[in-house]
């Protein structure tokens, strides 16, 4: 669905466009604290680091 935003109320118009937005960054946080707690209870500390060489 596609909405004309340069007609109508703009509030409304940015409310429908930053939703999205802020919906994705959201999900991404979420995935990032839910991935960075599974590696790092499965896999340990160093894991986390990504760059740990002995």
């Amino acid at each position: 669905m596609q909405r004309d935003m340069t007609q109508g109320n703009i509030g409304r118009n940015l409310i429908h466009f930053t939703i999205p937005l802020i919906l994705s960054g959201l999900l991404q946080q979420i995935f990032n604290w839910v991935d960075t707690f599974i590696v790092g209870n499965v896999e340990g500390e160093l894991a986390l680091a990504g760059s740990y060489h002995i």
